[in-house]
């Protein structure tokens, strides 16, 4: 199963997810099923329990320092992005990320090596 979150509602998101041509339609986990959205961890430990694994087996991927506040919070490997972020290196990691990478490649390209 493919659990996607966002802090947006899943309305928002419908055009990102439909551009990434997955085989089946992801689940989606947005800030409707949550009584507190980031920075609160809330939205990923739900994101975690519809996975049924648990949040330290996670990694947590996103572009801005609420997103590493919410993945530490949640116990979570927090991963910062910097493209198409208003936060850089620094930022993310101040805010609790473990590794900062470029772009989404650059961290695809890491795991390929691995």
């Amino acid at each position: 199963m493919t659990v996607s979150w966002a802090s947006s509602r899943a309305a928002q998101v419908a055009t990102s997810v439909g551009a990434l041509g997955l085989p089946s339609e992801p689940v989606i986990v947005d800030a409707s099923h949550v009584k507190h959205a980031k920075p609160e961890p809330d939205l990923l430990l739900y994101a975690a329990d519809q996975l049924g694994v648990a949040p330290a087996s996670c990694w947590y991927v996103g572009d801005s320092t609420w997103d590493m506040v919410s993945a530490v919070a949640a116990g979570m490997l927090a991963i910062g992005v910097t493209v198409g972020s208003a936060v850089d290196r620094a930022g993310l990691t101040g805010a609790g990320a473990a590794a900062v990478v470029g772009t989404l490649d650059e961290l695809a390209a890491g795991l390929e090596r691995r």
